[in-house]
């Protein structure tokens, strides 16, 4: 009895951990889509027959405030889905990947090239964060 509540509590957690991993990159592109330096939009793909949500795409674009806390949830989220990060002299390119029963959703941070004295830098002046959401 007790080794099914650790069971099932330890499932609840996980289950919780890896939905705020989505929550979380979520919160920050609903709080800076808001702010004057961005630009944000929004589409949805829906089946013609049934009008149900097939797809959701979000897009926003931000000019230098708030991306470096774009990147640190991106980085903090990493361990909740497939993580890829690409660095170069063009910018910067994390994409995220997390799935579960009912959907697949897909992060993507694209930062221009970065300016500061450094080369690892994480001062950049424009980002631009996609979101795609696929309904199963």
């Amino acid at each position: 009895m007790i080794r099914r509540l650790i069971l099932i509590l330890f499932f609840t957690i996980g289950t919780l951990i890896a939905s705020m991993a989505q929550n979380s990159i979520d919160r920050q592109v609903e709080r800076y889509s808001s702010i004057g330096q961005s630009r944000f939009t929004s589409a949805v793909e829906r089946d013609p027959r049934t009008r149900k949500v097939q797809k959701v795409v979000k897009v926003l674009e931000l000019y230098q405030k708030g991306i470096t806390a774009l990147i640190e949830s991106f980085k903090a989220e990493a361990s909740n889905g497939d993580f890829t990060e690409k660095r170069d002299g063009n910018g910067c390119t994390m994409i995220l990947t997390t799935k579960n029963s009912r959907q697949n959703r897909v992060y993507m941070l694209k930062c221009d090239s970065p300016y500061g004295y450094d080369k690892n830098s994480n001062y950049y002046a424009h980002a631009k964060v996609t979101i795609i959401i696929k309904y199963k």
